[in-house]
């Protein structure tokens, strides 16, 4: 697949040869292309990728640090322009099969933005396919509801989210591609929310979730009460979501015979032991004229948990979790989660009505 690479920089104007391993005396192992321009010859070092990987981000790093390396270029099968930006920002020499290339030498400059129908070549394998609602992924989607008016960049959604960068780089290229969201380099930004979290509904349930029963000898703001002075001195990790959480949020919601909270204990012990401080007994079916405790260890794990805050001193989940969690929740669920978005998730982060309008027909 090379050649066709040697092909599109003589289209440029160069007189370019492909060395095998084989043919090359050089220390470095791989392919290598030898340039010639205006009488004068140059040889670049081929580093070839099927996928753009976690690490491959601290290797181009390194060896942009490195002055003994020689002269090289990176070839991927696709090069997205945020990706491209990062390259041109470090002067790294970088080509792709859709004809995109980047080359800067003493005395030669050739940048090409490609975007060819027909690749030039092929790899022997392809990119995996990135679902940006999964568990850790889902991490950088939440930064942009956070923040939507914000410029993101890939390295500082990195260190927020504490995800790998080049992990980093492959969500947010998926979302780019999606629509969700627009921008390139260091200035991304929340594009089509609504698009988002319409997507994102069909994908998620809050049945996802494991979730346990226990009867409570307390009314509901006794229980609260109760809960909140027994579990404080604890390292336990929980927020209120579903009604519970909704009630704390947007107000109206009537919700006195069912408590439902996210819990991420350290261990089972640890759950246990705070369980028996409230007086918890597990059951497997209601108990008419009792108040419920559910207790659910959450399917996106910690993720779930981001963006949370305090309301009359208790954790509640964040507007987007807690919208994701009521879409397709029974008995005023639905009622609810269209009620958190007209009033509270829709205006902050900048939908219209009509994308109001979308999301409710999407979960009604």
């Amino acid at each position: 697949m090379l050649d066709g690479l040697a092909a599109r920089l003589v289209e440029n104007g160069l007189h370019a040869r492909v060395l095998r391993p084989e043919e090359s005396d050089a220390r470095e192992p791989g392919a290598w292309l030898d340039l010639e321009v205006d009488g004068t010859s140059r040889r670049l070092h081929v580093e070839l990728k099927s996928r753009w990987t976690r690490d491959l981000d601290a290797h181009l790093d390194r060896m942009v640090d490195d002055e003994t390396v020689a002269p090289w270029i990176l070839v991927l099968p696709r090069l997205d322009a945020t990706r491209r930006a990062w390259l041109r920002e470090r002067g790294i020499n970088h080509a792709d099969t859709t004809g995109v290339i980047y080359l800067r030498l003493p005395g030669l400059f050739i940048h090409v933005d490609g975007g060819s129908r027909r690749h030039w070549g092929t790899f022997a394998s392809q990119k995996r396919a990135v679902n940006p609602f999964s568990k850790k992924a889902s991490l950088v989607l939440r930064r942009f509801f956070e923040s939507p008016d914000d410029s993101h960049s890939v390295t500082s959604l990195a260190r927020e989210t504490g995800i790998a960068i080049g992990w980093a780089w492959d969500v947010t290229e998926e979302l780019s591609q999606r629509g969700y969201i627009v921008g390139t380099g260091e200035h991304l930004r929340l594009a089509d929310a609504a698009s988002a979290l319409v997507h994102w509904c069909n994908a998620y349930s809050w049945t996802k979730s494991k979730r346990r029963s226990f009867v409570v000898p307390h009314l509901s703001h006794e229980f609260e009460e109760c809960r909140a002075s027994a579990w404080a001195p604890s390292s336990l990790q929980w927020a209120l979501t579903l009604l519970s959480g909704a009630q704390r949020r947007v107000g109206h919601v009537i919700n006195d015979t069912v408590t439902s909270l996210y819990a991420l204990p350290s261990g089972p012990a640890e759950l246990e032991r705070l369980l028996s401080l409230v007086h918890a007994r597990e059951i497997t079916e209601p108990v008419p004229g009792t108040h419920t405790l559910r207790v659910l260890e959450p399917y996106y794990g910690q993720a779930a948990l981001f963006g949370m805050s305090m309301r009359d001193d208790l954790p509640v989940l964040s507007d987007l979790q807690l919208f994701l969690d009521l879409a397709h929740y029974p008995l005023r669920g639905v009622e609810t989660a269209v009620h958190l978005l007209r009033t509270r998730l829709g205006p902050d982060v900048g939908m219209t009505p009509a994308d109001i309008a979308r999301i409710e027909r999407g979960i009604s």
